[in-house]
């Protein structure tokens, strides 16, 4: 195990912390989290289908208090060294553990909702029910947060519907943060003041909330294919696009300055003003690039080229992950695994996209497996921010895929002699259940 340090902020997977008491002299008090990545031994690799949360795991997790354990890293252990199944089982524990101190999921929707009601007075809330509401959201952002991940990794519609309701909750209480209209009564109940819930909430989370829900919609059209979720797709990343008017020139921007989108931004420009807005650009913008490429990986080459934007979103997208890796180095979720699986996961999908756009409408009088290739280096460059000691099931899943485009093409000879791809076409069709075996 491995303990950061990490003093004068709360992480986002730490639990909202109750908003400090404030005395006559405004003072609050301060939480300094030691935060501790878990990664599970060899004797729990062993036992993760009979055992999917090992003890060494249980002791150390709790909600109450400053956090202290990398909650996500139970999820991603099982990512690395389990199957869905065991996935399945760690986020049941995960969920029964993460509800059991806060009002259950109907009371909570039901107070968002009643939040929202409009033409008719709202109910008022203490300071007390704020920030219980509050805790209970980050909860919920936090499972929805995980089965998606899940989902995703495993692409599964049953992980994905445990989603579904923890998104729904989320997205209302999105809604409730930014409604300026709502007023909560404090504790003195002598006066009425601006929703808390926002203050009690960090803004970090705030843009993990809403790309929870991004998430959820693209993982949902993936599976589904239907016009339906892919309309509802882009229309959410449509709004993605209204609070980034400077995204090209930003991203263009950060190319030139070694990942800074706002370094050398010209005086009462509109740049200038989406920099001071933003807290974290960087990263929204590679946020947004990712689900653009991934939702335009959705289009199976039977519709019309899209537009510009849309032809230039992969090549942002990685151009700005890779920043974004370099800069997001003070967060929980920044460790190596983490940091490189977001372009992992987007290099994946861009070559299974290239490789059924060929199936789909092969060249006329051309060699498709030239096309094929294209694929095949998509992979290439995943597979080398994989390590497959410590993420063995996306390693194999590479594997898995590169061999089955190879095995699509017309002559499959061609993968074993190529001088580029050869190299990697053996190692990655050995026999890897050596990975198996765990490891003292």
């Amino acid at each position: 195990m491995w303990l950061h340090l990490i003093a004068g902020t709360l992480l986002a997977t730490s639990a909202p912390q109750p908003a400090a008491a404030q005395g006559d002299d405004d003072e609050g008090d301060v939480c300094v989290t030691v935060l501790t990545l878990w990664s599970g031994g060899a004797a729990d690799r062993r036992a993760i289908a009979s055992e999917p949360v090992p003890v060494s795991f249980r002791k150390q997790f709790s909600w109450q208090g400053c956090q202290t354990l990398d909650t996500p890293a139970l999820v991603e252990w099982h990512l690395a060294f389990g199957t869905e199944q065991t996935t399945a089982a760690a986020l049941a524990w995960l969920e029964a553990q993460s509800l059991a101190d806060v009002p259950t999921l109907r009371e909570v929707e039901r107070d968002l909702k009643d939040l929202l009601k409009t033409g008719a007075a709202r109910p008022e809330l203490t300071q007390a029910r704020s920030t219980a509401l509050a805790e209970a959201l980050e909860r919920c952002a936090f499972l929805g947060d995980q089965y998606v991940r899940a989902a995703e990794f495993h692409h599964s519609p049953a992980l994905l519907a445990k989603a579904e309701r923890f998104v729904a909750i989320t997205r209302l209480g999105l809604q409730v943060l930014f409604n300026d209209e709502i007023v909560f009564v404090d504790d003195r109940g002598s006066s009425v003041v601006p929703g808390p819930l926002r203050r009690l909430v960090s803004s970090y989370a705030h843009a993990e909330w809403r790309d929870l829900e991004m998430r959820f919609v693209i993982e949902q059209a993936r599976l589904s294919r239907k016009d339906r979720d892919i309309a509802a797709a882009k229309a959410l990343l449509a709004r993605h696009r209204a609070t980034l008017p400077t995204r090209e020139e930003a991203t263009d921007n950060a190319i030139a300055h070694s990942g800074d989108p706002c370094a050398d931004v010209p005086k009462d420009s509109e740049l200038e003003a989406t920099c001071d807005k933003e807290a974290n650009l960087t990263r929204r913008l590679a946020s947004y690039w990712t689900y653009a490429a991934l939702i335009d990986d959705l289009r199976d080459g039977d519709a019309p080229p899209s537009p510009s934007e849309d032809a230039q979103a992969y090549y942002y997208a990685t151009q700005s992950a890779r920043f974004e890796r370099d800069a997001d180095v003070w967060y929980a979720s920044s460790d190596d695994v983490r940091k490189h699986d977001r372009l992992v996961a987007l290099r994946i999908s861009h070559a299974l996209a290239l490789d059924r756009r060929v199936t789909l409408r092969p060249p006329a009088g051309g060699d498709s497996d030239y096309q094929r290739f294209a694929a095949l280096r998509e992979l290439v460059q995943a597979e080398r921010l994989v390590s497959p000691v410590t993420a063995p099931g996306r390693f194999r899943q590479i594997g898995a895929h590169f061999r089955m485009i190879c095995q699509a093409m017309i002559k499959p000879q061609r993968c074993a002699s190529d001088p580029l791809l050869g190299r990697e076409y053996r190692y990655l069709a050995q026999d890897w259940t050596v990975l198996d075996q765990a490891r003292p």
